[in-house]
């Protein structure tokens, strides 16, 4: 990649490169070039459907660079050695890439966020279905001694089993504030708890989902929020207000559990900021459902 732009450099002046908007625009510049190595390359790299955007040159020129710069490695190839401005070079391709590239990587640390709360969502969902197994045989052991089990008594079987406190707050979570069972109930209790835990899954991935909406109508950023749009679409969610307030109750409490430092907040520079934007974004979505509410009135 570094090789081809250096030979095109050869043909319109490193000036003309870095003063274009995109660097997408340069590679639409027709390049009157007979050497067989720039053919060769530019075939293998644009003419076969390959993405050649910024994001694309930053990265691999800069993993290149990185490359280099190991010890002694630089020293193999001669034509590095021959070249006194071969790294001030790669230095201004990865730079000007970069520059250009922002918005992509912008728009990729959102994606980064829900891709990671879905992954660690899995993890969750294991580990709980797990828990709810040995809850379960707990209980129909209690039960077999008494007529009926309240909340309060299920939550003490859940904590004297030690899952671990972000599995046993999970559960907790899950639990209906009324819930009493007794002998013919608990026969479905854990099938109907394991479908609570997949329907506040889809809540909490839905509203990783919905986070960086406003984002990208902000910046804006129309081909992520198209995409996401499109997601929530299959999933066959409608964004009014009831769904989005439980998707955005659900991932704050996913977000707060312990050992979620897996969840990628890079788009927000950390998680705190994160976490303040989804509790603004709450406070926004009370003050609208107020409004409708007294309009409907």
């Amino acid at each position: 990649m570094y090789r081809l732009l250096r030979l095109e450099h050869e043909q319109i002046n490193l000036y003309e490169f870095f003063k274009a908007a995109r660097i997408e625009d340069y590679f639409n510049i027709t390049i009157v070039n007979s050497c067989a190595l720039h053919t060769t390359l530019r075939e293998a790299l644009i003419k076969k459907g390959n993405v050649f955007d910024a994001h694309t040159v930053a990265v691999c020129c800069g993993a290149y660079k990185q490359y280099l710069m190991q010890e002694g490695v630089s020293d193999r190839y001669t034509y590095i050695k021959g070249d006194a401005d071969f790294f001030s070079n790669l230095d201004l391709i990865i730079a000007k890439a970069k520059l250009v590239a922002a918005p992509i990587q912008a728009q990729l640390h959102y994606v980064s966020f829900i891709q990671s709360v879905a992954k660690s969502l899995k993890k969750y969902d294991k580990e709980v279905r797990d828990g709810l197994n040995t809850l379960d045989k707990l209980l129909k052991t209690k039960l077999a001694t008494k007529d009926s089990i309240k909340r309060e008594e299920i939550i003490k079987c859940l904590l004297s089993l030690e899952l671990g406190s972000g599995i046993t707050q999970y559960i907790k979570e899950l639990l209906p504030d009324d819930l009493v069972i007794d002998e013919e109930s608990s026969v479905n209790f854990e099938e109907t708890m394991i479908e609570r835990l997949t329907i506040y899954n889809q809540h909490i991935l839905l509203g990783a989902y919905i986070l960086p909406l406003k984002a990208c109508q902000t910046v804006p950023y129309p081909h992520l929020d198209s995409a996401i749009r499109e997601v929530i679409e299959d999933l066959d969610n409608t964004l009014d207000t009831k769904t989005i307030e439980l998707a955005f109750k659900g991932l704050k409490f996913f977000i707060k559990l312990p050992g979620e430092s897996t969840i990628k907040c890079d788009a927000w520079e950390g998680a705190d900021a994160m976490e303040t934007d989804l509790l603004n974004q709450m406070k926004e979505l009370k003050k609208e459902s107020r409004l409708e509410f007294t309009l409907v009135v």
